[in-house]
C-alpha cells in the first residue's frame, strides 16, 4: 500500500483549488484501488486526523468515497470508482498535471553559481543568480 503523496509540491487539485480538500481527492484519485484508516488518509496527506473527519462525510456524501468495511474500530475508505465524477476527476487532475508541466518547461532555469563563480563572472546576465554557499 502506498504511504503517502509527496508533499513537497502540490498535488493537480490542491494547486488549482488551494484547499486540504483538493488534497484529500488527489490521494484517493492517486491511489484508487486501497483501502485507507482515517488515520492513514491522515498520515498519507500530511493532514490533521481532526480535518480528515471533518471532510470524509462530505466526500462521502458527495460519492466521491465510499466506506468499504470497518476493522476493529477502523473505519476504511476507498475510492468510489463507479462514479463518474470519478472519472471526470482523473481527467482534470491528468490536465493539471500536463498543464503544470508545460508551464515549468517554459520558465527558465535559474542559474546557480559559488561565490567563486560569481565572482570570476564578467558578463551581466539576465537570468536570476542563486548563491550557493561553499
Amino acid at each position: 500500500m502506498p504511504k503517502k503523496i509527496n508533499t513537497q509540491n502540490p498535488t493537480p487539485h490542491q494547486q488549482l483549488f488551494k484547499s486540504t480538500t483538493a488534497k484529500i481527492i488527489d490521494h484517493f484519485l492517486t491511489f484508487n484501488t486501497y483501502e485507507y484508516s482515517k488515520t492513514e488518509i491522515a498520515q498519507a496527506t500530511q493532514t490533521s486526523l481532526r480535518t480528515i473527519i471533518r471532510e470524509l462525510p462530505n466526500l462521502e456524501n458527495n460519492g466521491i468515497i465510499i466506506h468499504t468495511r470497518s476493522i476493529g474500530q477502523a473505519e476504511m475508505y476507498q475510492t468510489n470508482n463507479q462514479n463518474p465524477i470519478i472519472k471526470h476527476l482523473q481527467k482534470t487532475q491528468l490536465l493539471i498535471a500536463q498543464n503544470l508541466n508545460n508551464q515549468t518547461k517554459q520558465q527558465p532555469q535559474p542559474l546557480l553559481l559559488s561565490h567563486q563563480e560569481i565572482k570570476k563572472q564578467t558578463v551581466i546576465t539576465k537570468q536570476p543568480v542563486l548563491t550557493v554557499q561553499t
